[in-house]
Order: C-alpha cells, then sequence, then structure tokens
C-alpha cells in the first residue's frame, strides 16, 4: 500500500505559498507599521549631532519652558495621512495615541501642514513640514509638546514644562486703538482676507529649529482658533504674505522694542513691499525676567500701529501668537470678575476672553483669557454660541469672536496692493 500524506481539507501546499505571498503584499510589516508612526527612534549613529546640529539642541534645550528632549526622526507619514489616521507614539508614554485630520493645507509630500484632533484623550495637534523639516505642536490632557528640526532628518520633541508659562502683563502699550485706516486705499469690494507679514531677527532665527516653519504654526494656529470659534472664511481669512529677516536690535524692554518696530524704517519698508495689514516681529528677547511671551502695540489697532512682537521659541505655546494678534483686532483679556490679575480689563464692551472652572481644581480658557491658574488653554476665542467639552466658551460679555468679525474689512485694507505692484 503506498503511503499518503495527510492534509487539511481545501489548503494543498500550492494555496499555503499563494497565502503567504498575498500576505506579505496586503499586510504591512512591523518595520512599516512602525515607519507610519509619528515618531522613529534614531540610531546609535544618528544620535551622534555634527555641530549645527548640537548649537541648535544646546539652544533648545536652554529655553525657559524646555523640561526634557527626545530626539527622534519622524516617520514616513503619507501612508497614515491618506489612511486619515496618524498613530502618535510619544516617548516616555506607554499608551499610543491616534490623531485625525481637521484642518489640511497641502501643497507636495514634503511642503503640508496638517492638523489633527486626537481620538483618545483631549488634545490636538499641528504639523508643519517644510522640506522633510517638520515644526510642531503636541497638545494632550494639559501636557504640551514641541516638534522642533535639527536638520539632517533628526527632530526634538521638547516637553513644555507648563509651570514655567509666562505671568507677566502684556497690556498693550498704546492702549485702546480706533481700527482705522490712516491713509487712502482703493475700494476693496468686500475684502476680509488679512495678510500678515512675519519678521524675524538673527536671534529669534538660532532660537528654533526652522523659523519659516515656526511662522507658519503660528499663523495657522490662529487660523484654525477663527475656524473653532465659528468665525467662517466668508467673514474672515489671514495668510502669510511673507517670512523676512531684519536687523533690528532686541532689548530687555518689550513695550520699547514694540514701539521701535512700528517706526522702524527697514520693518515698514518691508510692509510697503509685501502689502502687509499687519507685521508679527519673532525675537528672541528675555523681557521681563522670562514673563512675558509677547505683546501688542495697540488694542484694535489702526494701520500705523498693526504691530506686535512674539517670542521665537514660545510663539505657538499657548497660542501666543494669536492672542497678539487677537489684541490688534480688539481683543480684550478677562474681566477681573472672571480672573483677578494683573493686566485684567474692565473695558467697555463685551471683547474680553474668558474661563471656567471644569472640576478638579482645574480651569479652561479661550485664547485671550491671561495664563495663570491650573488647567489648560483651548484654541477658541470666546464665542457664547460655540461649545467646547459642552462648555459654553463665552457669554454675552464675552465674545471676542464677533470683535474679530466686526474689524476683519478694516484690518484687511490696511494695505491694498495694485495687481501689477504685487509680489
Amino acid at each position: 500500500m503506498e503511503a499518503t500524506t495527510m492534509t487539511r481539507p481545501g489548503f494543498s501546499r500550492e494555496c499555503l505559498i499563494v497565502l503567504v505571498l498575498l500576505a506579505s503584499f496586503i499586510l504591512p510589516s512591523a518595520n512599516l507599521m512602525a515607519q507610519n508612526r509619528l515618531f522613529v527612534s534614531p540610531s546609535e549613529e544618528e544620535r551622534v549631532l555634527n555641530a549645527e546640529q548640537q548649537q541648535k539642541y544646546r539652544f533648545l534645550e536652554q529655553q525657559l519652558t524646555s523640561a526634557r528632549i527626545d530626539l527622534v526622526r519622524i516617520g514616513d507619514l503619507l501612508p497614515a495621512l491618506r489612511r486619515r489616521t496618524l498613530p502618535i507614539n510619544l516617548p516616555g508614554r506607554l499608551m499610543e495615541f491616534s490623531a485625525e485630520p481637521t484642518h489640511v493645507q497641502y501643497y507636495s509630500p514634503d511642503h503640508y501642514i496638517w492638523n489633527g484632533r486626537l481620538l483618545a484623550g483631549s488634545g490636538r495637534i499641528a504639523l508643519v513640514n517644510n522640506q522633510g523639516a517638520f515644526t510642531g505642536i503636541i497638545q494632550l490632557d494639559g501636557q504640551w509638546y514641541k516638534i522642533e528640526p535639527l536638520g539632517r532628518g533628526m527632530h526634538a520633541l521638547i516637553t513644555v514644562d507648563m509651570t514655567r508659562l509666562p505671568s507677566g502683563d502684556d497690556t498693550p502699550p498704546g492702549g485702546q486703538g480706533e481700527g482705522k485706516q490712516t491713509r487712502a486705499h482703493k475700494a476693496s469690494g468686500g475684502n476680509k482676507n488679512i495678510e500678515i507679514l512675519v519678521l524675524y531677527t538673527d536671534a529669534a532665527e538660532d532660537a528654533v529649529g526652522d523659523i519659516a516653519g515656526t511662522a507658519a504654526l503660528a499663523v495657522n494656529d490662529a487660523s484654525v482658533a477663527y475656524a473653532n470659534s465659528a468665525i467662517t472664511s466668508s467673514q474672515l481669512s489671514i495668510d502669510l504674505v511673507g517670512t523676512s529677516n531684519i536687523s533690528l536690535q532686541e532689548s530687555d524692554d518689550i513695550s520699547d522694542d514694540v514701539m521701535d518696530l512700528a517706526d522702524d524704517t527697514e520693518a515698514n519698508s518691508r510692509r510697503d513691499s509685501f502689502w502687509g495689514d499687519v507685521v508679527i516681529l519673532l525675537t528672541d528677547g528675555d523681557y521681563g525676567g522670562g514673563n512675558i511671551f509677547g505683546i501688542a502695540k495697540e488694542i484694535e489697532a489702526d494701520e500705523d500701529n498693526a504691530f506686535a512682537i512674539v517670542e521665537a521659541d514660545h510663539a505657538t505655546v499657548n497660542f501666543t501668537f494669536a492672542h497678539e494678534l487677537g489684541h490688534l483686532q480688539g481683543g480684550h483679556h478677562q474681566q477681573c470678575s472672571v480672573y483677578n490679575r494683573t493686566g485684567c480689563d474692565d473695558a467697555a464692551g463685551n471683547a474680553h476672553g474668558y474661563g471656567w472652572t471644569i472640576g478638579g481644581g482645574e480651569y479652561s480658557w479661550t485664547i485671550m483669557h491671561q495664563l495663570g491658574r491650573p488647567g489648560d488653554p483651548i484654541q477658541y476665542f470666546s464665542n457664547p454660541s460655540v461649545s467646547s467639552n459642552g462648555n459654553a466658551t463665552g457669554t454675552t460679555q464675552n465674545n471676542v469672536a464677533q470683535k474679530i468679525r466686526d474689524t476683519a474689512s478694516s484690518m484687511a485694507d490696511f494695505r491694498l496692493a495694485t495687481d501689477s505692484a504685487r509680489l
């Protein structure tokens, strides 16, 4: 009798080989899945930084709010982004998080801005890819992380020390403006697009991994805040019209610096060249002993006073850039009855920031509210018609979103270029 080989019904050896081959093409390998995650652990060779990388690393390490820095590479994100789910594997955290897109600006595979919300916990992520150099922010359950490029594919993931956030007063030295144009312009035809020119000092460029990425991320954060606050693109949109270096020397007095900025010949020449409605200068000044990260020249600024200063290394932490832009658009701090501290603002009108208790001694607040309480700022301007986690983000007396809508047309007309003069 001939010997026979027993096989399971329906599974020949040839069929098994075919299934294995199919699986190799269909199922992603562990290495591929790792590449699709946000962070990839660098090799020992990559951890040996060259002189330029070491200099950037030291600048980031010395920043006031840097609690911890992890060296990382950014994975191949495009497959994950196409799946509309980005796995986020933060070093030091056992649990992995995922984010889904909320606002995306895609220009090319190595140039895009990606905003997402976390699917577990409370938080968000914003990434700017500038030719493979990633600048980003992660906000997760009250903890913030910054992503800064170091060069040659290496990045620094910075855990922000939330206890070292500023407690100083950023009240604009120019006080309350009138939000008016100060020279003749051609008719705008209902223009509500505000063009922001970001200038930066040499010191600011040294303070971050990619100054262009920092500027793009800061403007993006403000734009997303408008959308979150029910300010539609037909009511207001903002664009980064340019990023340019100037030779203005920083001092240790931010109020003096913003006054000098508004009078600076070079800054105004760049503004005229780029047709910037608003000018925001990124610096690296040690203002107020590290207690002030930004200042606007005026609240509801007129055309000649639409200038602000923001420290580059904190432009996107706690929405500093959006906060100072909000001042220029007419936004005030919270009333003293909401939170009484130096800089609270009992000015008439309803264009005030807002905050509320969320339990357990924690507090939540909108962008124009001052810092100072345990809790987490949210990417909203106060608006009683918009809720966050079941809480109204404003009241009838705290509605910065409406003020921003009201000032949009005037501010968008601060600079209007003819087609032939437009850069």
